[in-house]
């Protein structure tokens, strides 16, 4: 360790030292990852699903006819921008069906979803989204709010999904999403119900778990389709479906404290599925902070620096969008660990840390080395090479490269 390190460290220790222990009780830092420059796909990208050969099915109700239902903001909603995603890449369009709000009966959500898998042919890729409300009943069967849902009967029944993919779908492949409570009783249901092909699934929580009104989980997996560099956590240049699961549960911990869904059957490979080629390979990972607004402090994401201010966009819903960007002084943000904001840029550009690794951690605008010890929901508990214990702390990814 250097002198002046030894020094500096003698004069901030009683600071430093509330630091450390600050950091064990610290709340996992909050992301959204916000749209960000396109760059142009190259030709010889080589994805695992083919658009001509996709057939799409999303149902988004965030508005219900029964009012007891919550009700939830329709501004930038994330299900639209999938089915506008998918059709950017050529999906035919009598090959999509998109239910919205109104649109999504009970009847309607069966008899479209029927209709589109009579139109499956070998070799096709099925893509299955929801967003809404989830619950269990008292078997644990899984279920999704329809517009018109009144009760059990008439809810859309994971069950009654799967039992129509095991009869009627002529594909290889199933990808399924869902951004709910309990959502991912859709992956018990297709356990207990496995047909001819290969499925792979990310919810934006496990089967018996309640779910943010955030739009964490979507957001991330239009991320992931979209082929942002901070998705692909083993630095191939693709973004598989492993990269994207892992992407998911550290969002979703990080920003909402929920558990992820993740299941695949039938010899569905995680790891070798590839949904998107990365579009800039150095592009940085999002910084995330706290910023004091209104008297508390809100979880954002900075996206650029100016004259001691900082460029925010919020992640709550309803406020996630660029029309909600606002500029905040330094002084009114925090790092994730609670410091003062700095003003620097993300240190790293990985998000692939494994325990047992010898990576540089930044400590007062300066870099030491340090080994990863543990590994929890998004941070690291590091020792410094040259230090003893008392020095061990949690960090989070803007201080490691």
């Amino acid at each position: 360790m250097s002198f002046a390190r030894i020094l500096g460290r003698l004069s901030l220790s009683a600071c430093r030292c509330v630091m450390v222990l600050s950091a064990l009780f610290l709340l996992l830092f909050a992301n959204f990852a916000f749209s960000l420059p396109s760059f142009a796909a190259t030709p010889e990208a080589a994805l695992s699903w083919e658009p001509s050969r996709t057939l799409v099915f999303v149902v988004g109700v965030l508005k219900w006819q029964d009012k007891s239902y919550l009700q939830f903001t329709t501004k930038a909603r994330r299900d639209a921008q999938l089915v506008e995603f998918f059709k950017s890449k050529g999906v035919p369009a009598d090959k999509i069906v998109y239910l919205c709000d109104t649109e999504a009966t009970i009847n309607k959500v069966y008899d479209e979803f029927d209709e589109l898998l009579e139109k499956s042919k070998p070799d096709d890729t099925l893509i299955f989204y929801y967003c809404g409300h989830g619950w269990l009943d008292d078997n644990n069967e899984g279920f999704y709010a329809n517009y018109d849902v009144r009760t059990n009967d008439n809810a859309i029944s994971t069950r009654k999904i799967a039992a129509k993919m095991k009869n009627k779908f002529q594909g290889s492949t199933a990808l399924f999403f869902a951004d709910c409570c309990t959502s991912g009783s859709i992956g018990n249901s297709l356990k207990k119900q496995p047909g001819g092909y290969k499925w792979g699934m990310a919810t934006s929580v496990t089967a018996d778990g309640g779910s943010t009104s955030n739009w964490t989980f979507s957001q991330a997996l239009l991320d992931a389709l979209n082929g942002h560099r901070f998705v692909d956590t083993n630095l191939d240049g693709i973004v598989s479906f492993s990269d994207l699961q892992k992407y998911v549960t550290l969002e979703m911990k990080r920003i909402d404290n929920q558990t992820a869904g993740a299941n695949s059957g039938n010899g569905f490979s995680d790891a070798n599925y590839a949904l998107a080629k990365v579009m800039n390979p150095n592009e940085p990972i999002p910084r995330l902070v706290d910023v004091k607004w209104g008297g508390k402090w809100w979880k954002a994401k900075v996206l650029e620096t100016k004259d001691k201010q900082a460029k925010v966009r919020w992640v709550q819903i309803g406020y996630d969008t660029p029309d909600n960007d606002e500029w905040q002084p330094f002084s009114n943000i925090k790092e994730a660990n609670g410091e003062p904001f700095n003003g620097m840029s993300a240190a790293t550009t990985r998000n692939d840390f494994k325990v047992g690794e010898t990576i540089e951690i930044l400590w007062k605008n300066d870099y030491y080395k340090a080994k990863i010890l543990k590994a929890e929901g998004g941070r690291f508990f590091i020792h410094y090479i040259e230090d003893d214990d008392s020095w061990d702390e949690w960090v989070d990814l803007s201080r490691m490269k």
